[in-house]
């Protein structure tokens, strides 16, 4: 798994990055409201038929182009996140390698949550591409899941322990005290 680098790490403002979403289903669709929503200025929507693209692109006021426009474009986006039902990978290494060569190495997300993938792997040792798979998003959820539920366990200890104390203060002489002109 790749060193885990939130957008907000790579980029300074979401604002200002241009998302290529590949792919024009239910799952991009969420991505889409998602990132209108966190205020991303820039979207471009590839798909298969464009008809489903533009309907979406409509919503969100974003740009379509077809999937055989990628190659030429992809070197104008920031972050792409690829979900179709394609069996065989639309991004390749090389397509990469040429659009981070015309960005002059400015670093490139790429979150691939197809299955089977849409991005070849070999994206992501490419210096500057940060590629993220479906097992790698498992990953980091159990990573973050596991933490939670250790930081809940450590909660519930000193809520325990303050009750605790609490309780032996309200027992001891002169603990209970006349509360009667609290508001």
């Amino acid at each position: 798994m790749p060193p885990v680098r939130s957008p907000a790490k790579i980029f300074e403002s979401l604002s200002t990055v241009t998302v290529l979403l590949v792919g024009a289903g239910e799952t991009i669709e969420l991505v889409a409201r998602h990132l209108r929503e966190h205020k991303v200025q820039k979207m471009i929507i590839a798909n298969r038929t464009r008809e489903r693209a533009q309907a979406l692109a409509d919503e969100v006021g974003a740009e379509v182009i077809s999937l055989s426009d990628i190659d030429a474009r992809l070197q104008d986006a920031d972050i792409i996140i690829s979900s179709t039902a394609s069996p065989l990978p639309i991004i390749g290494k090389g397509m990469v390698e040429r659009a981070l060569k015309s960005r002059r190495n400015q670093p490139m997300l790429l979150v691939d949550i197809a299955v089977p993938r849409d991005v070849e792997p070999e994206v992501g040792k490419l210096a500057n591409a940060y590629l993220y798979s479906v097992d790698d998003l498992q990953s980091i959820i159990s990573h973050n899941l596991a933490q939670r539920q250790a930081a809940a366990v450590e909660a519930e200890t000193i809520v325990e322990q303050e009750a605790s104390e609490f309780m032996a203060w309200l027992r001891a002489p002169g603990g209970q005290r006349d509360h009667s002109g609290i508001p």
